[in-house]
C-alpha cells in the first residue's frame, strides 16, 4: 500500500474512533444540556462523519482499482466536509455551551461541506476507477503489482533452480 494511501486509512480510523466517541457524548452528556433540535444535529454530524471515515478507510485500502489522482483529490474533498459538514454542525449544536450563546452563522459553512463531500462522490463516479481501455481493463497499477509479483517468482525460482540441477540427475533421453 502506497504511503499516502496508508495515511487516508489511518485517518479513517482516527475519524472512525472520534465518531464514536462524539457519538457517545451525544447520546448521554448532551441529552440534559441542550434542546433536542440540536442532538439531532450532533447525531447528524457524527453520521456523516462515520460513512465518510468508512470511505476514507475503504477506498484507501483499495486504491488500487481508483485513478491515483483522482481518488486522492476525492479523498481531501471528503476530509475537507468532514471538517466543514460534521466540524460546523458539532460546533452549532455545542456551542451554547463553550461560547454561551447559539452561534447560528456556523450553519452557513455546513453545506460547503456537504458540496465538497458531493464534489468527492462524483469525481468517484465520473472519473475514478483507472480502467485501461486498450489493456482490457488492466489498470496501469494492476500491471506495475503483476510484474513485481513475477519478477519476484522469477528470481526465486531462478535460484531455486540452480541450487536444485547440482543434486538432480539428467532424465534419460528417448530417440
Amino acid at each position: 500500500m502506497k504511503h499516502t494511501h496508508r495515511k487516508f486509512v489511518r485517518l479513517g480510523f482516527l475519524f472512525m474512533a472520534i465518531a464514536i466517541g462524539l457519538g457517545a457524548f451525544g447520546a448521554h452528556g448532551l441529552k440534559d444540556i441542550v434542546e433536542e433540535k440540536y442532538i439531532e444535529v450532533w447525531e447528524t454530524a457524527v453520521r456523516y462523519l462515520i460513512i465518510h471515515a468508512s470511505a476514507l478507510i475503504l477506498l484507501g485500502l483499495m486504491h488500487r482499482k481508483f485513478d491515483e489522482k483522482k481518488l486522492n483529490l476525492a479523498l481531501n474533498l471528503f476530509i475537507l466536509g468532514i471538517a466543514l459538514f460534521s466540524g460546523s454542525l458539532l460546533l452549532l449544536a455545542s456551542s451554547e455551551i463553550w461560547a454561551g450563546e447559539k452561534l447560528t452563522f456556523l450553519g452557513a459553512i455546513t453545506p460547503v461541506g456537504g458540496v465538497s463531500f458531493i464534489a468527492g462522490w462524483f469525481i468517484l463516479f465520473l472519473k475514478g476507477f483507472a480502467v485501461d481501455r486498450d489493456n482490457g481493463g488492466i489498470t496501469e497499477s494492476d500491471k506495475k503489482h503483476s510484474s513485481t509479483h513475477s519478477h519476484r517468482r522469477h528470481r526465486h525460482s531462478s535460484k531455486k533452480s540452480s541450487s536444485d540441477t547440482s543434486n538432480q540427475k539428467e532424465a534419460p533421453v528417448m530417440e
